[in-house]
């Protein structure tokens, strides 16, 4: 835990800053509105990331790059409020540099996007597909009714978790996925919490989280935009989660599903 104080979050200073928000560092953080080359945005439209630009590090605590992609994923400054990375549907993913695991059990992960379609996309996988059981989130059903998650190759089931309230096509959103040492899970969206202590024996019996892939895997594409990724390799408390929604709903500037 860093030694941050809730008081500058309070107070205004520290909105859109999850760190602050959180009072945790994450592990690893890519804030997508970020993004600069050769120290300025990048054009609209252009390869994300460049092959002629210096790999995007993790502002967490893992100085884990992303350096490369499949497909054509491009920077996008139109389509959300804020910069974001861009895939069309035809295998685009972008690459961390190795996989990334939680100590244990317990962990929370964040994502910020805009989702274009209905399809049962992939937004975060281990290894860039969904054919040989390694950990993967999706989003399934009519207007992206529920939160799918592979629970790795330690204890390959996948388990769907149904929200209160739809993740639209076209709408920005996000998503937090909020997990203890024990294995019990709870699924926020802009709106709140979501899924409820979720204390299921094979969502349980997950031995952790792994994850290199954003935007997809190769046989179950991802239509839409990704802000910002983020995991903290510990649970956060539900108020540090909250704290969290409200600081990502004023930055992406999120209206209520």
């Amino acid at each position: 835990m860093l030694g941050l104080s809730s008081a500058s979050y309070e107070s205004g200073t520290g909105k859109g800053n999850i760190e602050i928000a959180s009072e945790r560092q994450p592990l690893i953080w890519y804030a997508f509105d970020e993004i600069l080359r050769n120290g300025i945005f990048p054009v609209n439209g252009s390869e994300f990331p460049s092959s002629n630009a210096p790999a995007l590090t993790s502002k967490g605590s893992n100085t884990m790059t992303i350096n490369a992609n499949a497909g054509a994923p491009a920077t996008d400054l139109t389509s959300m409020n804020r910069q974001s990375v861009k895939f069309d549907g035809t295998d685009d993913v972008v690459h961390m540099t190795s996989v990334v695991e939680s100590t244990n059990k317990a962990g929370t992960m964040l994502i910020v996007f805009k989702k274009s379609d209905a399809a049962n996309d992939v937004v975060i996988s281990e290894n860039d597909t969904i054919d040989d059981g390694k950990f993967y989130i999706k989003l399934t059903g009519t207007d992206n009714a529920n939160v799918v998650i592979n629970m790795g190759d330690e204890h390959t089931v996948v388990k769907t978790f149904t929200l209160t309230n739809n993740f639209t096509a076209g709408q920005d959103a996000m998503l937090l996925i909020r997990r203890n040492t024990t294995g019990h899970t709870f699924v926020y969206s802009q709106n709140g919490a979501e899924v409820q202590n979720t204390g299921n024996s094979d969502v349980l019996a997950m031995q952790k989280f792994a994850f290199r892939f954003i935007g997809g895997a190769t046989s179950t594409d991802y239509t839409g935009n990704v802000g910002e990724f983020a995991f903290w390799d510990q649970e956060i408390s539900d108020a540090a989660c909250l704290k969290v929604i409200d600081s990502i709903k004023e930055k992406w500037n999120l209206s209520d599903l």
